[in-house]
């Protein structure tokens, strides 16, 4: 998935669905971005344009701060 859509950012996978429980995951792909001080900032369900273009705003403007 991450290089079909050549995303610049890293992948995490849970195989143990521990995380699912803990996040609410409810769908593949998620992503869900955690700022430096570990603050959950963006959830982001699906990989559809809207959202890509939605998540690489956020990553830049996490990066910025």
């Amino acid at each position: 998935f991450k290089k079909r859509n050549r995303l610049p950012y890293g992948v995490v996978v849970d195989e143990a669905q521990k995380n699912d429980i803990n996040y609410g995951v409810n769908s593949i792909p998620m992503s869900f971005l955690i700022d430096r001080k570990g603050v959950l900032r963006y959830i982001s369900p699906g990989a559809n344009e809207e959202e890509i273009e939605s998540l690489g705003q956020m990553i830049k403007k996490l990066v910025d701060e």
